[in-house]
């Protein structure tokens, strides 16, 4: 979906969602079960793994982290999957699936997601040096979290296609090294799943046997914190568009592109892209989000 502007009209967007905000709609977590990965008891299949219930703290502070266990089955791949119908997601869009994950006996481990047209890109990553390994998606990443977890998340184009997709967290022994043997006890926990039409990561959405929709909690945006702002601006030959949070206006854009901007928020929580009178482009909000710091 794409934003147009007219000449001379200022457009606020409210701040909605926990830690964000967006122009498009609140964002949706498509797995049904984010914190249960035994299948006897969630959407997961487990393939060659037994998942142990509330394993570990969850960097929520609870204990309701799972264990992903491998089985001891020789030179084969050991994962859990949660499949979605392909009619969950509309064609040609950016997927973000995340997880929180924590070494135990293994520390690396590989994301794989489907996509409509059967391919599977995935990314490899380290969760002792919390680093991406091998990657075949267009965007993964790494994020320190509590009590020893970290989030990881792949970002790839879902295409279009009849095949459902799947997402996977399959265990490794080393970087992308996926077929091993397995010795039955050791693995990683895990715990806040997350799949969403979305460029960018967005905060857990917590399910629990349906999918769920970000609630509104504009009141949790206070004076003085930080967003992060980014929208693409296509189109344009004239004018600028400039995002504003409350009194605080950003930088002027003069170029088509990918935008990232970093605002405080001043004065109110009402977020607008204000354009000069010539701009003649259109405007793609991607997200606002919250944040605590400021990426290089």
């Amino acid at each position: 979906m794409r934003v147009a502007f007219r000449r001379g009209v200022r457009r606020p967007l409210p701040i909605l969602g926990p830690e964000l905000i967006t122009g498009l709609g609140l964002n949706t977590n498509l797995v049904i079960d984010s914190n249960a990965f035994r299948g006897a008891i969630s959407g997961w299949t487990n393939t060659r793994t037994t998942v142990t219930d509330d394993a570990t703290t969850g960097p929520n502070g609870l204990v309701e982290a799972d264990k992903i266990i491998e089985d001891n089955d020789l030179n084969t791949t050991h994962f859990i999957q949660d499949n979605i119908a392909e009619g969950s997601f509309t064609d040609d869009v950016s997927v973000t699936y995340s997880i929180y994950l924590k070494q135990a006996e293994r520390n690396w481990v590989t994301l794989f997601m489907q996509l409509k047209d059967s391919s599977a890109p995935g990314a490899s990553f380290d969760l002792s040096a919390g680093v991406v390994g091998i990657s075949t998606v267009e965007n993964a990443g790494i994020e320190e979290a509590k009590d020893g977890f970290y989030r990881v998340w792949i970002t790839n184009d879902i295409t279009n296609g009849v095949a459902n997709p799947f997402f996977q967290v399959v265990l490794a022994e080393a970087d992308n090294d996926i077929t091993y043997n397995g010795d039955g006890t050791s693995g990683i926990y895990a715990w806040g799943a997350q799949v969403e039409e979305d460029l960018v990561l967005s905060p857990l959405i917590v399910t629990e046997g349906a999918t769920a929709i970000a609630k509104s909690q504009s009141d949790i945006l206070t004076i003085d914190q930080i967003v992060k702002v980014v929208f693409t601006v296509s189109g344009r030959t004239a004018g600028t568009i400039t995002p504003q949070v409350g009194f605080n206006a950003g930088d002027p854009v003069l170029a088509n592109g990918l935008n990232i901007q970093y605002l405080q928020v001043s004065g109110n929580p009402d977020f607008s892209l204000v354009h000069s009178a010539s701009f003649d482009g259109t405007t793609s909000l991607e997200s606002v989000r919250k944040t605590s710091h400021i990426d290089p």
